[in-house]
């Protein structure tokens, strides 16, 4: 099994990685200001909260390095079992497919998979929490593009 520090350095890692590439997308933002009298460029914020969860996936990545990890048991792992584990895994590659499908083909499509995707990895055994997934985004598409107007 991972242990709990081997894990805390490579999510880390990957955070870190994660924030590099989306700070790399909110700069190529077309958007020349914000809205109201603020004059700051729509890309602030963004870049903003991606280098401050950057910066403290840093500091937690250098404490693990440094200090090895300590006030943790050298036998504490992060899933319980190997089927936890790929429950884990399972899971994180269905998050991925369905940002991958919200990027191809649209909210709609994603808003669809991810429930009842992100059920079935987690090992969810019950017809009616599907049909409750898929109603429940539904309802949400419909509030928002009806009710709240919001352009999808």
């Amino acid at each position: 099994m991972l242990s709990q520090r081997v894990a805390n350095i490579v999510f880390s890692v990957l955070l870190l990685a994660a924030c590099g590439y989306f700070i790399d997308a909110a700069i190529g933002f077309d958007d020349l200001s914000l809205p109201g009298s603020t004059q700051l460029s729509s890309k602030f914020f963004p870049i903003t909260i991606l280098l401050f969860i950057a910066g403290c996936s840093g500091i937690v990545l250098v404490q693990y390095i440094l200090d090895k990890g300590d006030g943790l048991r050298s036998d504490e792992t992060v899933f319980l079992s190997k089927m936890s584990a790929l429950h884990g895994l399972l899971t994180f590659a269905v998050i991925v497919g369905c940002y991958l499908i919200w990027r191809n083909y649209g909210f709609v499509p994603a808003a669809l998979v991810l429930g009842p995707a992100a059920a079935l990895a987690m090992g969810v055994r019950k017809p009616a929490i599907y049909v409750a997934l898929v109603v429940i985004s539904m309802i949400f598409y419909f509030a928002f593009t009806r009710l709240l107007a919001v352009q999808l």
